[in-house]
């Protein structure tokens, strides 16, 4: 049974993704997950969020958690590094001290002076955990996923033998991206890709075995695309090899596009794209959430993820999401995850789920409420596809303390296409559901009412996930007094 230690368990969107990804591989199935982090709470969530993994996917995993790096790392096998060694108080001043100096940064996590602060800051900490795994696990191998990580990882190599390497996640994403752009589905891609943490390339592109380069170089010469990334689109047009970094990381590795204002304002602002490199961008996301509250997410098309779309991750307040367009991603389209009080209105919600093996129930809806608590989803409208599901709710109170209460789903429309016969309870879901027949879901002020379901003649889904009532008996344990179940293509009721 090996032991893979997570130090820095707390950065959950790492945690949960690698957890996911080591579990599928046959050796590491019944692994001891050893996560570790310096804020409980923190801790806490991410040892909910794994266990539910492990359990969903009926792994033999065993999942503990510690406050003790030194716990964690002995007799570790591997052990993944996500930390962050101070909080946005501090390490915003990496960003803020050089524009004083005209040194106008982006992301600043990687290189120039902000990535040196970063550095110094963080490499004691990073050199103190190589040397615990010298003592407690010496033949254990380092995956860092923590940043800067050309400087940290040169560091470590200086002053100890553990081995160990430094990894990163755009690969994947970019890929993804691209494929969507020429049309392509993802299954029917393989590529190459090449280079240095984090300036590498795809030097092979291929859809069904044919180079698809002159796609990609037809694709960004469109309006829409070009303006998706626009330092990425002109590093191809140049070097003619797309680059898997965003565009705002990008503009800082390649300093010419930071050198002026004007080329800044030209280049590195009007991006429509994830960062397109405007000044502090990821300090301004930090800070506008302050503690956690009163995050706003509009106006943006999500689409082509590997996984969920548009996920809002635990611990958040009085979040909004809303006026978005969410599709074709391959797990879930909106998720709100262990939040309270978020608003989730007036999004386009369409054709997400796109590999149906994604997660199981979790990565399956439209739109999927988890463990959340007085929120509201209204005015939405989402399309569902196939063996989709439209909007789910999980109640876990028998795994955590954050059951799903108090929360309103309303005045939104549904429709069902190419709809699959519905065979038993765990087959697709049409509407919405609970958690496993617990009779606590309807006891805990959770209302659904005045949804319409559009669905195909003759293929009724189930509105609650364990125990399959049908409309009729949906509505008898209190909901949707006022909602309605209607035939897709004669609007006649169910």
């Amino acid at each position: 049974m090996p032991k893979i230690a997570f130090i820095g368990a707390g950065s959950l969107g790492f945690t949960r993704g690698l957890v996911r990804d080591i579990l599928t591989f046959p050796a590491l199935a019944d692994s001891t997950i050893s996560l570790m982090d310096i804020d409980p709470e923190r801790l806490e969530f991410a040892k909910t969020a794994v266990t539910r993994i492990v359990e969903a996917g009926k792994y033999p995993a065993k999942v503990e958690a510690t406050l003790d790096r030194r716990q964690a790392l002995d007799g570790a096998d591997a052990v993944l590094c996500t930390i962050l060694a101070a909080p946005v108080q501090v390490w915003r001043h990496d960003i803020e001290v050089p524009k004083k100096y005209g040194v106008d940064t982006n992301v600043g996590d990687t290189r120039g002076p902000s990535g040196i602060f970063r550095a110094l800051r963080t490499i004691p900490v990073m050199v103190g955990i190589c040397k615990d795994m010298e003592e407690l696990c010496p033949d254990a191998i380092l995956l860092n996923y923590t940043n800067p990580m050309a400087m940290l990882c040169r560091a470590m190599q200086r002053e100890s033998a553990i081995r160990l390497t430094g990894l990163c996640h755009s690969v994947q994403g970019t890929a993804m991206m691209l494929a969507h752009w020429i049309g392509a589905p993802m299954e029917e891609v393989t590529y190459v890709s090449a280079g240095i943490n984090h300036q590498s390339f795809f030097i092979e592109y291929q859809w069904n075995g044919k180079d698809a380069y002159p796609l990609i170089h037809e694709a960004i010469k469109r309006p829409e695309i070009y303006q998706e990334e626009i330092v990425r689109n002109e590093m191809c047009k140049h070097l003619g090899y797309y680059v898997t970094e965003s565009s705002g990381h990008n503009s800082e590795y390649n300093a010419w596009f930071r050198k002026r204002p004007d080329l800044i304002e030209k280049y590195c602002t009007h991006g429509t794209g994830w960062n397109p490199g405007e000044y502090a961008y990821i300090v301004k996301r930090y800070l506008e959430r302050g503690p956690n509250e009163s995050l706003i997410i509009r106006n943006n098309h999500v689409h082509s993820n590997v996984g969920i779309g548009l996920w809002l991750d635990v611990y958040n307040r009085n979040a909004i999401i809303e006026d978005n367009l969410v599709e074709d991603n391959y797990g879930s389209g909106i998720m709100d995850e262990l939040n309270v009080n978020t608003t989730i209105r007036n999004n386009i919600v369409r054709n997400n789920r796109k590999d149906n093996n994604t997660g199981g129930l979790w990565g399956g809806a439209e739109i999927l409420i988890v463990n959340a608590e007085q929120g509201d989803v209204y005015g939405n409208d989402i399309t569902v596809s196939g063996r989709g599901r439209g909007i789910i709710m999980i109640y876990e109170s028998y795994r955590s303390q954050w059951p799903s209460r108090d929360y309103a789903v309303y005045d939104n429309t549904l429709r069902f296409l190419n709809q699959p016969e519905y065979q038993n309870p765990h087959d697709p879901i049409g509407g919405i559901s609970g958690g496993a027949g617990n009779d606590p879901f309807w006891t805990s002020n959770n209302v659904f009412d005045r949804n319409t379901y559009y669905v195909q003649d003759g293929k009724l889904p189930y509105w609650f996930w364990g125990e399959a009532y049908d409309w009729e008996g949906f509505r008898s344990r209190g909901h949707e007094a006022n909602g309605r179940c209607l035939i897709l293509d004669t609007g006649a009721p169910c």
